[in-house]
């Protein structure tokens, strides 16, 4: 992933960059009513002395950001579509009930949000170790 934005102010060794979002309709609002293409500012360690003012580029790893993908969407849904079918095979073998598909829900949500709750203290360790940070690559002075 990059993206372009510019230095906005400087803080020691951190850089605040404005970088402008992306739109679904590719940012030409002036044709369309639906949505305003807003800026965002991002904290970055400032590993390249960029100075307030210059133009950076913003990069991170293509695997690095999957991997992210992974751990925020994909697990969670596997585990709670899973924890579902085990959850309802097994209370179809042990309970007569009638809301038998409610109660599996209710235990896939559950599941789910114990698996949020786990991706979150993995979350804790994999940002100490920086792997999923955006990196400042280079910059044009204006």
């Amino acid at each position: 992933m990059e993206n372009t934005g510019k230095v906005v102010s400087i803080s020691g060794k951190t850089a605040y960059v404005q970088v402008k979002r992306a739109s679904a309709c590719g940012g030409d609002c002036g044709k369309c009513i639906g949505c305003a293409a807003t800026g965002t500012t991002v904290k970055l360690e400032n590993n390249i002395s960029a100075k307030e003012g210059d133009l950076v580029k913003i990069v991170s790893k293509r695997n690095n950001l999957l991997t992210a993908v992974l751990y925020v969407y994909i697990i969670p849904l596997i585990v709670f579509f899973a924890s579902y079918i085990m959850i309802l095979n097994r209370l179809t073998d042990t309970v007569e009930a009638a809301n038998i598909e409610l109660m599996a829900l209710t235990g896939a949500t559950i599941t789910m949000a114990t698996c949020y709750y786990a991706l979150k203290q993995l979350s804790k360790k994999l940002s100490i170790s920086r792997k999923f940070e955006l990196q400042l690559e280079k910059f044009h002075q204006q």
